[in-house]
């Protein structure tokens, strides 16, 4: 599926309740579109008249909390892995502690996203950092998960990194008939 993009209306709901702005003008101000460069939509607070270290403080909490996210989710990602491939049985305080921080993080409203195996779809709210040739493969589509996705509430907070599958193009085939 395609990752959902609503860090405008995330935003104008932290300028809110940093009282830098009316519903108005913060309503108008998450339609405004966000800065190719500008990930975070922070700009919306900047506009909106809050002070700049309170901008500042807000940027690197959403940046600790992605990173928390992503660090939990690899955790349990390697585990997982451990399971299947080596028959590996976690220990129990291991899995309480994992299922302690998702909870956590849940209870939040933050949650990381694997793109493993979805349809890629140009304009998906990630980076793709490889393009890689695979045979058997007839569409584009997502191999491997590097870094999750994480969202706040559903708004996007990190577009996840990811190695896109392309299809290979079949040169086993007749020569052409036309060539001479």
């Amino acid at each position: 599926g395609r990752a959902r993009d609503d860090r405008g209306s995330m935003w104008s709901n932290i300028v809110r309740m940093m009282g830098g702005a009316t519903t108005d003008s913060a309503q108008r101000l998450s339609q405004e579109s966000l800065p190719e460069d500008n990930r975070t939509g922070s700009h919306l607070l900047r506009v909106s008249g809050v002070p700049t270290e309170q901008v500042v403080a807000v940027e690197e909490l959403v940046k600790g909390i992605a990173a928390a996210a992503t660090a939990v989710w690899k955790l349990q990602a390697r585990v997982d892995r451990e399971r299947r491939e080596q028959a590996f049985e976690a220990p129990k305080w291991l899995v309480r502690q994992l299922e302690a921080a998702n909870d956590a993080l849940a209870a939040s409203g933050v949650h990381a996203r694997a793109h493993t195996g979805d349809k890629y779809l140009p304009g998906m709210a990630v980076n793709v950092i490889a393009f890689q040739p695979q045979v058997g493969t007839t569409f584009e589509m997502i191999l491997e998960t590097v870094k999750p996705s994480v969202f706040f509430r559903d708004a996007l907070i990190q577009p996840g990194d990811v190695i896109v599958a392309t299809p290979v193009a079949d040169t086993s085939g007749p020569p052409d008939a036309q060539a001479t």
